[in-house]
């Protein structure tokens, strides 16, 4: 299980929007990218981890699509990218069952970044992904974002 670090955005900004964010912005460490495979979405980052280790604050949602992700580059550098897709290893075989690679009891997601090249998604970067806090009317939620 990796650890698990919030820390305030060092972009200060939701993505490129030049907004301040609707609420206090809080970071959590996702993964360290080991290699990458492309997707219609973007590119998937490799390792997947385990959803159970995806520990999100008490309050906050799970990331969606679109939300705002960054990749703390081995250089220093910060560069923000978006949640293209949140996927589970899955594909149907003959019989047309549905199987996945992970024990389904305990399932290991990847996520797929989209906004940023190849290149920037260099081995040993770091993918932080956005926390939200939880609305208790999901209109709100879908009228706050960009």
């Amino acid at each position: 299980m990796f650890p698990i670090r919030l820390a305030r955005s060092p972009l200060g900004l939701r993505g490129e929007s030049g907004r301040t964010p609707w609420h206090d912005l809080r970071m959590l460490h996702m993964v360290t990218i080991e290699g990458l495979a492309h997707s219609d979405y973007g590119w998937r980052v490799l390792p997947s981890v385990k959803l159970r280790d995806l520990a999100y604050p008490e309050g906050c949602r799970v990331s969606m699509r679109g939300d705002v992700l960054q990749v703390h580059r081995p250089d220093g550098s910060v560069l923000a990218g978006t949640v293209g897709m949140w996927g589970v290893d899955a594909w149907q075989d003959a019989d047309g069952n549905l199987v996945i690679s992970s024990d389904p009891g305990d399932p290991e997601v990847s996520v797929t970044v989209a906004g940023l090249a190849e290149a920037d998604l260099v081995p040993g970067s770091e993918v932080w992904i956005e926390t939200y806090p939880m609305r208790d009317d999901p209109a709100e939620e879908t009228a706050a974002r960009p």
